[in-house]
């Protein structure tokens, strides 16, 4: 079922990626891709990297285009990461600054 979900997302968006001038992987491949960073599903601390996705994660981590990029791109081609799409796809911030105190988010629009 995840695959087939995962080769749908793929099918349409294959005709955007090759527009943008990006190599897009096939659906298997990049099904495996993602699975090694969500499977299984825990949280692996090391705390001799950078924090952030896949590291823990950040409110202003770009986790969707990352996700998107393993689930769409052929990561062995050169000049394709984990964070090609980034900016490509989403806004790289919020329209309103986090807060220091919890709950963190800003406060909705009205």
């Amino acid at each position: 079922m995840i695959n087939m979900s995962c080769q749908s997302l793929y099918m349409a968006h294959e005709d955007d990626l090759l527009e943008l001038m990006l190599a897009p992987g096939s659906p298997i491949d990049c099904f495996i891709q993602a699975i090694q960073v969500v499977v299984p599903d825990t949280l692996r601390i090391d705390l001799e990297i950078d924090p952030g996705f896949p590291n823990g994660r950040t409110l202003a981590d770009p986790a969707m285009d990352m996700m998107l990029s393993l689930l769409l791109l052929d990561q062995d081609e050169p000049g394709q990461d984990i964070n090609t799409l980034i900016g490509l796809l989403n806004p790289t911030s919020n329209d309103v600054p986090f807060s220091s105190q919890f709950p963190y988010l800003a406060p909705p629009h009205p």
